[in-house]
Formats: C-alpha cells, structure tokens, sequence
C-alpha cells in the first residue's frame, strides 16, 4: 500500500489562504471515492480491518488522482480535507489491527496535514493527535507520546477549558508514560496538578462529587496512587488508591472490573 501523500499538501495552504468551505462537488469521481470511504468504515464497524485499510488506500489513490486533474483551487482544497480525514481513519484502522508501524507513518501525515488545513483548534486535528499518541504508546515510544499528548492538552485546554474530558485523558496518558519511562515524581505532579485542576484532592468536596465521578477522573486517582506507590510513598498511594476505589465502586459498581482492579492496587500498596 502507499501511504505517501505529498501532492496534496499545496492545498491545504490553498485552503488556508481563501478561507471557507469549499462549494458543493458533484464530481462522479469524487463521489465513487466517497463511496469508496464509507464502504471502508463499514468494514472498520464490522472488525475487517485489512479490508477496511485497503479500501482507504484505494480512496486515497484515487483522490490523489482526480487532485491532478483539478484546476478550481477550492475544490482542491476540498480534496486536501478529504485526505486529511481519510488519513486519519486509515491511521485508526491500522492501529485497530495492531499494524502499529505503519499507522504511526499514515497518522504523522495525517497530524500534519490536519493542522495545516484545519488548525490547531479544530476536532479533527487533535482526533488525529490523539490517534498518533495511542500508537506511540502501543510501540513503547512513551517520549513522543508524551509529545504528542502535551500538545493534545493544550490545544484542548484553549478551545475547552481545563476540565474537559479531553484534557482528563490527555493529561493521565501523560501521566502514564511518565510512569512507565520510571520518572515517577513527573508523573506524580502530572496528576496532581490535574485534580487541582478540578477542584479534587485527597478528599472529595461535597460540591465536587459529581466532578470526581466524571469519565478518566477515576483513573486518574488510580495512576497517582501507582506512581506515589512506586515512588515508595505508601501513606499517600493509599489514601488515593482508596479513593480511586470508591469512586470505580460508585460510578461502575461492585462487581466491575475497575473496582475490582482498584481493590488489587489497595493490596498492593499495603503489601509494597
């Protein structure tokens, strides 16, 4: 499969330059390669990734291909936001079928083209961030995915404010790479600094109670607990991992997995 992509990038800038979207194409060929995407996430829906992937390879081909023949330079700029989203799926596609290598190439472009075209403050620019870090953490690279997931965060907190659900998850992914490249007091502040963020603590407010059993925050407490535990700071992994306890046996109940693996944390830290 190719999943080079340089003819397109002039457009994006095209699209830059005159601003808005792009008038209505009723091209046949555009419309096939549409056809072409949706067939491919069907297959994507469905678990045939290697089929969905080559579907959007050959979408992504031909849209290359009909780019060479345009002259209209917004409808070329059209194409360069077709691509974007297309590389971005194919990205997710071949992640979803652990081809982690060559999702991590397709997601690069994807992450580079979406920012040119879109901006840094556009949904599909940091889908495609967020994409390019979940990869980075499948192969281990826990550098560039802490790269990646900072910029994903700050992005986040400017367009959505510091307590959106991105920026959560964002910042423990963070705080998660820390921990597995053993830079414990990094990924201890990481997740610190996000509960303040909050509004959140060793205890949880009254006020604040609905706040702590929003989605990630959770995982959250669990991950400060783990780092402060492999920091050998036991007093204070369990008062988090108590916590992370009660709020996974509130929020997912008792017999979930969540609680059940914060009950493993707990044990953990008292036998450590």
């Amino acid at each position: 499969m190719r999943w080079t992509v340089p003819a397109l990038v002039l457009a994006a800038c095209i699209m830059l330059v005159l601003g808005g979207p792009p008038p209505k194409d009723d091209d046949p060929a555009l419309a096939d390669i549409r056809f072409l995407r949706n067939d491919a996430l069907k297959l994507k829906d469905s678990g045939s990734y290697r089929e969905s992937a080559d579907k959007l390879d050959r979408a992504i081909r031909a849209l290359q291909d009909l780019h060479e023949t345009r002259t209209d330079a917004k409808k070329r700029a059209g194409d360069a936001s077709l691509l974007a989203q297309t590389l971005s799926e194919l990205g997710n596609v071949l992640y979803a079928d652990k081809q982690y290598v060559p999702a991590k190439k397709v997601l690069m472009q994807a992450v580079d083209l979406s920012k040119k075209i879109f901006g840094p403050s556009h949904p599909a620019y940091s889908l495609a961030l967020r994409n390019l870090g979940e990869v980075y953490l499948a192969l281990e690279q826990h550098e560039e995915a802490i790269d990646s997931y900072k910029q994903l965060k700050s992005h986040a907190e400017k367009g959505l404010g510091k307590t959106h659900e991105t920026v959560v998850e964002a910042a423990r992914r963070i705080g998660e790479s820390y921990e597995k490249l053993g830079k414990f007091k990094k990924a201890i502040k990481v997740y610190k600094n996000l509960l303040a963020e909050l509004g959140l603590g060793e205890n949880i407010p009254r006020e604040r109670a609905a706040a702590a059993h929003e989605a990630g925050v959770g995982e959250v407490y669990q991950g400060l607990a783990s780092g402060l535990m492999k920091a050998n700071k036991l007093d204070d992994a369990l008062t988090y991992a108590t916590v992370a306890s009660g709020i996974f046996k509130r929020r997912d109940g008792a017999k979930s997995m969540p609680y059940a693996f914060s009950l493993n944390l707990m044990a953990g830290v008292r036998g450590h």
